[in-house]
């Protein structure tokens, strides 16, 4: 049966993954065609479907948290909203099971949602503050040939932290503090914390611990050896020896729809196995 409602919906997916495209099927038969429409999730940056994004009312990304993050960062700077169907593998970013489909169709339908709002960050070169990257999870500096250490000056502010020697640091919102601040030995934070984190990857010294800074402070890292700042494992700079960078809040934010489905802690019970409880 098909509903008749106003609202447009935008289904970005893989199209090659068989399980996304029963998803898409599924959707497509809940809603009338005139109301969705389907994008591959590698032509999300095509400036031909701008005007799909800023037409839209909700987005739906099936797949993986991969995908989940490049929709969220495509569609952020339109202040749209998200949800995820997971057929990907971990799925930390992505609240709904391919079993749930039909429910969370349902809830989108009456508007039984909640929209939340996650801060991100950008990031860019002292030298050359117009252009800036985008992260939903976290930015990265890190040394730019691998087994070699990268020297860094580190300043919160006004505050020069002080020198450090590591492979790299990371600057994670909470939403990321799941992702690669996780592998690194960073904390896992709430995702609706007010806070960013600095954690580094493979320090020289025990001294370099990770830390939590509140989210309007502004982190410069001053690189002294050959460097790469990367967004979200996408978008990547390369530093020189000199160069210096800047993270710091970003002014969009990440918009989630939340189903209510369940809860930060039942997803980190269920996806890291604590205590051995599926």
């Amino acid at each position: 049966m098909s509903y008749n409602i106003c609202m447009k919906i935008l289904v970005i997916t893989k199209p090659e993954v068989e399980a996304a495209l029963e998803i898409v099927r599924e959707i497509k038969l809940c809603f009338s065609k005139e109301v969705v429409k389907v994008i591959d999730i590698r032509d999300i940056y095509d400036k031909s479907i701008v005007n799909d994004i800023r037409d839209t009312d909700i987005c739906i990304a099936v797949g993986g948290d991969g995908t989940m993050i490049r929709v969220i960062r495509a569609v952020s700077r339109f202040d749209k909203a998200v949800v995820a169907v997971n057929v990907g593998n971990l799925g930390f970013l992505s609240e709904t099971a391919p079993s749930e489909l039909r429910k969370a169709l349902d809830i989108l339908r009456n508007g039984e949602y909640k929209i939340e709002k996650r801060l991100m960050l950008e990031g860019y070169l002292k030298s050359n503050p117009e252009h800036r990257v985008v992260a939903l999870n976290e930015i990265l500096v890190h040394t730019k040939n691998v087994g070699n250490i990268l020297n860094m000056d580190i300043s919160v502010g006004d505050v020069c932290l002080g020198a450090f020697s590591a492979d790299g640091v990371i600057i994670s919102t909470p939403t990321g503090s799941t992702a690669y601040s996780m592998s690194a030995g960073g904390p896992i934070i709430n995702p609706h914390s007010s806070c960013i984190s600095m954690v580094p990857v493979c320090p020289h010294a025990l001294s370099f611990r990770p830390l939590i800074m509140l989210e309007n402070e502004v982190v410069e890292v001053k690189c002294f050896d050959e460097a790469e700042l990367i967004a979200d494992g996408a978008e990547h700079v390369f530093l020189e020896s000199g160069d210096s960078v800047v993270i710091e809040k970003s002014d969009n934010y990440a918009k989630f729809i939340d189903l209510q489905f369940t809860t930060f802690y039942d997803r980190l019970r269920e996806k890291l196995l604590w205590g051995g409880i599926k």
